[in-house]
């Protein structure tokens, strides 16, 4: 007698569906309990916005000391240290900082100036950035540099930086822990229809080996 083969088809994997009155109920969502995470990620976003409304306060006093009322702070133009890409790691040297600000209701290039907080405490303006910075933006590296056609060429000392001049208001601890534990519930959700033998037998996403 020939034996008999047995086949191992897709529809193993499928749970059974549910006999009448034998629905299977929605387990309760769990309360999100906020952790020493959801905490840490509260404070950095919070030194974040202090950070962020302390340049646009400093921009427009810059404006309204210099210019008077009707003026919008919208960029802050940085020049640090260019080694800080090589390096990746701490806090940035800043060399000299200028604030863009505009006045109307369009941002736009024409309505706007930028000011600068001199080392004395004078406050200068101009109609562009490179007026302010001179030729700190000629400056060029001490040690870092290539060489091309036997010549050596230096990189520029320091490196342009722009970010926009706004306030950030961040979310709560709880609301934080409510986005993580509604992360977690997707999670769960793809891992018991992505294995639904695992999650019939009573597994967890967490109890799988990567």
């Amino acid at each position: 007698m020939m034996g008999r083969w047995w086949c191992y088809t897709r529809l193993l994997e499928q749970p059974p569906l549910p006999m009448a009155g034998e629905e299977k109920e929605t387990p309760p969502a769990k309360k999100a309990e906020p952790t020493e995470g959801d905490r840490e990620n509260e404070r950095r976003r919070q030194a974040i916005a202090e950070r962020m409304e302390a340049e646009y306060v400093e921009a427009l006093k810059l404006s309204l000391g210099t210019l008077g009322p009707g003026w919008t702070p919208w960029m802050k133009i940085s020049l640090i240290d260019s080694d800080y890409y090589q390096r990746h790691d701490g806090t940035p040297e800043v060399r000299a900082t200028a604030y863009k600000v505009y006045r109307g209701e369009e941002r736009l290039t024409e309505n706007s100036v930028y000011l600068m907080r001199r080392s004395d405490g004078t406050v200068v303006k101009a109609d562009n950035y490179e007026d302010l910075f001179g030729d700190l933006l000629k400056e060029k590296h001490p040690t870092r540099g290539f060489t091309h056609n036997g010549t050596w060429i230096a990189y520029d000392r320091w490196t342009l930086c722009w970010s926009a001049l706004e306030f950030y208001h961040p979310k709560s601890v709880e609301t934080l822990a409510k986005l993580r534990a509604t992360r977690e519930a997707n999670k769960d959700a793809k891992f018991a229809a992505d294995y639904p033998l695992f999650d019939l037998a009573g597994f967890e996403r967490q109890d799988k080996k990567p």
